[in-house]
């Protein structure tokens, strides 16, 4: 186990990731309620029983050994599920009671105890750091000596103190770290240190940019231990852990029970349970139940089972922007605001909080809502080796999305029926059906606003069977938008009552729908390519919009011609302006059965823009002429391999005189197939393949080639050939 633990150290020694590069978070996941043209089937019903096939669906295509979840709604757990094995050698299940290592939502933790202190007048955020460290030790930024460090940039990532990967992942040990903090600390920011290098350091000025940093806030660990004469782990028990009861929490390994931790598995190997010497910043172990302990306190400005750990102020403070501008981790869509240690990391609505973590053999996060009161944990004991986050964001929508809507009344499985409407001519019709779990009386409200609210109005959606809604008391509530008199894009939202408790809740952009165009199919060019035997289509787009410029078009096309056997390709268009006729670069390929077709087009077109489906529109073309200006023949051929002998890549060229599918593949002398080069449907026409025999022996080889008109036996070409591998 050692061995392979080492080999990974040096895997990403090499590829010089850190801790700070492996935390989660994106911020374009949609948490919002989709439009219904995106509604996906978590959209349609709030169901714990949905939630699960989801959450059940991903670990299985991921093959994730554990997880383990829990959902917190008004102080309850109205969520708690666990999957697959803490350990898969043993079939050790994953329980209530199972312990992960909670990764960098330790830093949440870290966060408390810095401003309990900060609570009794031990620390001010605004001073230099230097003030609070141990006798001798001090940090400055080389490159600018002269500036100050203070506290609150260590809690927001903006000391410019940095992780450098060449030094710190050398130091992960199986096991607790050998390397105590402040040992760890002083080398590695003091000129001279064993672990010091200029790289340590940002060019920058400290307080200048944001840069998530591990050793920056390992040094909030050893300001606690200076100031309180306890070392970082002791003073969390006696401050945090003790007094929420949270009876696993353990920031080392000694003394726990191995046997209860969710052992980590990197792709499909187990690894040892590890340590490293800057552990307050990631390395927490401790089970969901005594972590949601935690969380609630929060939940409940600082008071968990009568105990308070922080004010409600110092909350609000901590869960509060410190920077006025967004952070952006990674990738430009990787963006959330930087509260101290905690991030707005999971805006559902913009005012959820939270952190995550991802290291070698797990995922995790942690994120509640401070108005809506519902809080989420997930820990998972698997990641592989590169720092991804391998699906957890769409996972982690759902979840949210479970947590957030719970309890709520809300709308679902609302439309419209005209996505396109005419100005000053069309009304549009509203209809929904509503969660209503607690069966509350409740009153609904239609708010329908063009895209940068200038234009707003409301109405109250009825189930009386007058407003559109079928019949009266069947669950369904509707109303109908009148006639708009002007062109533009309508994204409609509903508002909810509750009658016994005054609650207002309210899901935004629900669905929309315009009055701008509609966009039409203005003619059709076809073309008819006797080799492949194929009709390439190109179409003419009309904007007839009288004053809107649309943008971000994009139109498939379908037919219920069942001797149209085959189409593919789409169009798009950047920009059309009002009245603009456009005829896209792009076109779709079409094949016909001989035997079947009239000779008519009947095509079908959906036009998309900013991926909403908008308008609709139908073609019908007749073929009144075909010129045939081909003289390729319709034949099937395999040719030699060139070069042949060959050594290691070769290429091979055939051709098929249909629309068939294809398998290309090699065997070796005894018969065995050795590799399958091509295996799909292809339309006819000339190909040309590369085989690289790289990891095979000097030898003689086959290649054959099969072509069977839909993948059946029947008819089939094939045709086999020698050639040489020589060394």
């Amino acid at each position: 186990m050692k061995k392979f633990y080492l080999s990974i150290v040096l895997l990403l020694l090499a590829q010089a990731h850190t801790l700070a590069q492996y935390e989660f978070f994106n911020n374009q996941e949609r948490y919002k309620i989709n439009s219904e043209q995106l509604t996906d089937a978590f959209n349609a019903n709030l169901d714990s029983l949905m939630l699960d096939s989801i959450i059940l669906a991903y670990q299985n295509s991921l093959s994730i050994p554990g997880i383990a979840t829990l959902i917190i709604k008004d102080n309850e757990v109205v969520w708690n599920k666990n999957y697959g094995y803490r350990n898969l050698q043993y079939q050790l299940p994953v329980e209530d009671s199972t312990i992960f290592l909670i990764v960098s939502i330790s830093k949440t933790i870290l966060a408390t105890a810095v401003m309990q202190l900060w609570e009794n007048g031990l620390i001010d955020l605004e001073k230099n750091v230097n003030n609070y460290l141990p006798t001798g030790f001090t940090i400055a930024n080389p490159r600018f000596p002269g500036d100050t460090i203070t506290v609150k940039m260590l809690l927001t990532h903006t000391s410019s103190i940095l992780d450098n990967g060449t030094i710190e992942i050398p130091l992960i040990s199986c096991g607790d770290s050998p390397l105590s903090l402040d040992s760890f600390l002083v080398n590695y920011l003091t000129p001279g240190g064993s672990y010091y290098s200029l790289n340590n350091y940002g060019n920058y000025r400290p307080g200048e940019q944001w840069n998530y940093s591990n050793p920056g806030s390992a040094v909030l660990g050893l300001i606690v231990e200076n100031l309180t004469g306890k070392s970082f782990d002791q003073y969390c028990k006696d401050s945090i852990f003790i007094p929420l009861s949270m009876n696993s929490a353990s920031w080392f390994l000694a003394g726990m029970d191995t046997n209860q931790i969710a052992t980590p598995y990197v792709g499909s190997t187990p690894i040892c349970h590890q340590g490293w010497p800057h552990y307050p910043i990631g390395f927490l172990r401790t089970n969901k139940f005594d972590l949601a302990k935690f969380l609630m306190a929060y939940m409940n400005g600082g008071v968990y089972n009568n105990v308070r750990i922080l004010d409600s102020t110092t909350i609000s403070y901590m869960l509060s922007d410190q920077l006025g501008y967004p952070a952006v981790y990674l990738a430009p869509w990787w963006i959330w605001k930087q509260g101290l240690l905690w991030w707005n990391a999971f805006p559902i609505n913009n005012s959820a909080w939270g952190h995550a973590g991802s290291w070698y053999g797990y995922l995790t996060y942690m994120s509640y809502d401070p108005s809506e009161k519902w809080g989420t944990i997930w820990f998972q004991n698997w990641r592989r080796y590169e720092s991804d986050v391998s699906g957890l964001g769409e996972i982690n929508s759902h979840f949210t999305k479970y947590a957030y809507l719970y309890g709520n009344i809300y709308a679902l499985a609302s439309s419209v029926d005209k996505p396109y409407a005419k100005i000053n001519v069309d009304s549009v019709l509203f209809r929904s059906r509503f969660s209503n779990i607690y069966n509350h009386q409740f009153t609904p409200h239609l708010i329908f606003a063009n895209l940068d609210s200038t234009l707003i109005d409301s109405l109250t959606l009825f189930d009386d069977g007058l407003h559109g809604d079928s019949l009266s008391n069947d669950g369904i509530y509707g109303g109908y938008i009148s006639p708009i008199p002007i062109e533009d894009f309508f994204a409609l939202s509903v508002s909810t009552l509750d009658n016994q408790t005054n609650k207002y809740f309210n899901t935004s952009d629900l669905c929309r729908f315009t009055t701008a165009g509609p966009v039409v199919i203005d003619s059709l060019i076809v073309t008819y390519n006797q080799f492949p035997r194929t009709y390439t289509i190109k179409a003419a787009v009309k904007n007839e919009s009288q004053s809107v410029t649309l943008e971000n078009l994009y139109i498939n096309m379908s037919t219920d011609d069942s001797s149209i056997t085959y189409i593919s390709g789409s169009l798009s268009i950047n920009s059309l302006a009002p009245g603009q006729t456009i005829i896209p670069s792009g076109s779709f390929t079409v094949r016909v059965d001989t035997n079947t077709f009239s000779g008519e087009f009947k095509f079908n077109f959906n036009i998309y823009s900013n991926t909403l489906l908008y308008w609709y529109d139908s073609f019908t073309y007749i073929i009144t002429e075909v010129e045939d200006n081909e003289s390729l023949p319709f034949t099937y051929n395999l040719e030699q391999n060139f070069p042949n002998p060959f050594n290691p890549n070769t290429n091979i060229k055939f051709r098929i005189a249909d629309f068939e599918f294809v398998s290309l593949k090699v065997y070796d002398l005894l018969g065995r197939e050795i590799v399958t080069l091509i295996n799909e449907e292809k339309p006819a026409g000339e190909y040309e393949v590369e085989f690289n025999a790289s990891n095979l022996p000097s030898g003689i080889y086959f290649y054959q080639l099969r072509a069977t008109p839909g993948g059946g036996q029947a008819g089939s070409f094939v045709e086999t050939k020698k050639m040489v591998l020589i060394r």
